[in-house]
């Protein structure tokens, strides 16, 4: 994910409005196949860990486990191979979750600052300077000096 996600080229601002629903639209989608996954992830940790503490209550002493009691079942859990490799998904697919999360909210303020820019743009922020002729600048030239003598 980079940052010309965002980008909004300023002389383009038909464009970029025109492209912003679908990159909202595509970022929403990644982010819920995200929070998807991760649900996923979290339900097949409660599934190993369940599992585990099933294969340590049958076979303790495959464990290391000489009695077995609520704490000791708990440790050889948390200790399997099979638990951590499913912790490490949970937080990998959270974090995958929380990135893309950051991405849609990016795409908001994307919006934002379009509305901005369309504002800026219709207030003439973004008009080129223009040359005055001969009779703007001598016009100005009197007012200022009008102002001037009606001052003093």
């Amino acid at each position: 994910m980079t940052e010309s996600i965002i980008d909004i080229d300023p002389n383009r601002l038909d464009a970029e409005w025109v492209e912003q629903p679908k990159r909202y639209l595509e970022w929403a989608d990644k982010l819920a196949d995200a929070r998807r996954d991760h649900e996923e992830a979290k339900s097949q940790l409660e599934l190993t860990e369940a599992e585990v503490a099933d294969a340590v209550r049958r076979m303790p002493t495959e464990f290391g486990i000489e009695k077995v009691t609520v704490d000791a079942v708990r440790a050889a859990v948390v200790q399997s191979d099979r638990y951590r490799r499913a912790t490490d998904e949970v937080n990998r697919t959270r974090y995958e979750s929380e990135k893309r999360a950051a991405v849609v909210a990016a795409m908001d303020h994307r919006k934002r600052a379009l509305e901005k820019l369309v504002e800026l743009h219709l207030a003439g922020y973004f008009a080129a300077p223009r040359e005055r002729n001969s009779t703007e600048m001598r016009d100005a030239a009197a007012a200022k000096a009008f102002d001037r003598r009606g001052k003093k």
